[in-house]
């Protein structure tokens, strides 16, 4: 797994096995074929209107495809936790900023009592 790449998920952000060995891309439709892999189900659809060897092996298959609900369901799960998290970096981020503007305006503030920070205060005026 790689570096994430802005807040969007990208091939690099995921564990190889939800890439599609075809696309280099992140599955949304993956099936078994009878190699035993899981692909893209339109790129491996795709490839066997051209031949019926494997991607990976290149041994000679049958051409059927199973969809891969197990690993749809996993994929569709770490999407949902990356959107999560990547939001939660992003709040936590502009929390930052509004502390540091905060504490720029105190360094020409007289007053102490008036640059008191507290940065709980955000959270616990519940």
């Amino acid at each position: 797994m790689a570096k994430e790449s802005e807040g969007v998920l990208s091939p690099r952000d995921v564990p190889d096995e939800y890439i599609c060995s075809i696309t280099f891309e992140i599955m949304e439709d993956p099936v078994f074929a009878m190699d035993g892999h899981s692909y893209e189900r339109s790129a491996i659809e795709d490839w066997f209107t051209k031949n019926n060897r494997s991607p990976l092996t290149n041994e000679v298959i049958e051409t059927r495809v199973v969809p891969n609900h197990n690993l749809k369901s996993i994929i569709a799960a770490y999407r949902d936790s990356y959107s999560a998290q990547q939001k939660q970096r992003r709040d936590a981020e502009a929390e930052i900023q509004r502390l540091e503007e905060r504490l720029a305006q105190c360094d020409h503030s007289a007053s102490a009592q008036e640059c008191s920070i507290n940065p709980l205060q955000k959270f616990s005026s519940t």
